[in-house]
């Protein structure tokens, strides 16, 4: 044989067995990382499974003060329909005390006037005091 020929299986050879080490490296490389990533999901889990029980008591608490909320809203809207309309009374009648013909307009008297049968308005729509 030629020793030309020799030298070059020599380094075929060699690179086979590089090559086959690579190989083997790689391969424990990727279990190791199959394990890791393995653990990893077992934990992404169960924290996943934790936060879903916090979601679910969250959503239950938004429920209940939703409800309470809404509860709340239609005990007062009577209430504050009918200081609305009360208002609305008043406004109507200050307006008209304030345009009426005969009331003097000189010296802001018209506006006294117009204050006046406000308070006296108001005086009338307020509920009685519990004694």
């Amino acid at each position: 044989m030629n020793t030309t020929t020799v030298v070059f299986l020599g380094i075929i050879a060699f690179c086979a067995v590089l090559q086959a080490i690579f190989f083997a490296g790689v391969a424990y490389a990727s279990l190791k990382a199959a394990s890791k990533l393995d653990a990893l999901a077992l934990k992404a889990q169960t924290d996943l499974a934790r936060i879903g029980q916090k979601v679910e008591e969250a959503a239950a608490k938004v429920e209940a003060l939703s409800l309470k909320a809404r509860e709340t809203m239609e005990r007062t809207e009577p209430a504050v329909a009918a200081f609305s309309a009360k208002a609305e009374r008043a406004s109507d009648a200050v307006r008209r005390a304030v345009e009426l013909p005969f009331v003097p307009v000189r010296n802001g008297s018209a506006l006294l006037h117009g204050v006046m049968k406000a308070v006296e308005v108001y005086r009338d729509t307020r509920p009685a005091r519990a004694r």
